[in-house]
């Protein structure tokens, strides 16, 4: 894999990260307690996200991640970045979350 197509770790603001127009999300089951470990520990699964070839980053997993940070008034949030289109986060997001197995049916119906 050459060097610009390596994933890199890096700080992001959250305000630069863009939601893909069609995502497919999980369900969390126990919303507070990850809030609270948010705030006792902060974000220990660094979100991904797509960095499209205009430099726009797209979110690919880790919205639910993102919105507590946000309530919590963070401003940055660690993010494992990699190159690609909006697609691929839109694509990402549905596998990752599949892989979960915390998948509204009717929602995954909706995306595809």
């Amino acid at each position: 894999m050459s060097a610009e197509r390596m994933p890199r770790l890096m700080w992001l603001k959250i305000d630069a990260i863009k939601i893909p127009p069609i995502r497919l999300s999980s369900e969390l089951t126990e919303e507070e307690s990850f809030e609270a470990s948010i705030r006792r520990d902060g974000i220990m699964n660094p979100i991904q996200v797509i960095e499209d070839p205009q430099g726009n980053f797209w979110l690919a997993d880790g919205a639910n991640r993102l919105e507590v940070a946000r309530k919590l008034g963070q401003e940055v949030v660690p993010v494992i970045v990699r190159p690609g289109t909006v697609e691929d986060a839109m694509v990402g997001s549905a596998v990752m979350n599949l892989k979960r197995g915390r998948v509204n049916p009717g929602l995954l119906a909706e995306f595809i």
